[in-house]
């Protein structure tokens, strides 16, 4: 599977979570413990959707040449590093493992 099917998969994954956990929210007091869950669960495969993207961008640069594109491909990585960092701290922080 090439990345781009790999990141739409990640992502149909996330979405399904994202769906699922919306709906414990109907019973909130009923589904605290799971609702608090949920949350890091979809917060993995955020950081996982991440990492992909940081594979791609990877891959985009080498078939690149064009100087514009590259400082564009370049201000991708940056941005997607900084979110990265962010989710791996605040999973750190809350215990769970990365």
């Amino acid at each position: 599977m090439d990345i781009n099917e790999r990141m739409k998969a990640k992502m149909a994954e996330l979405e399904a979570a994202e769906t699922k956990r919306e709906a414990l929210f109907e019973d909130f007091e009923g589904n605290k413990v799971q609702i608090e869950s949920t949350y890091y669960e979809n917060e993995r495969l955020k950081l996982e959707y991440l990492l992909l993207k940081r594979e791609q961008l990877q891959a985009s640069k080498m078939n690149e040449t064009r100087t514009i594109i590259l400082s564009s491909i370049a201000d991708a990585e940056n941005i997607n590093e900084n979110c990265i960092s962010i989710l791996q701290r605040n999973l750190a922080d809350a215990g769970h493992a990365i």
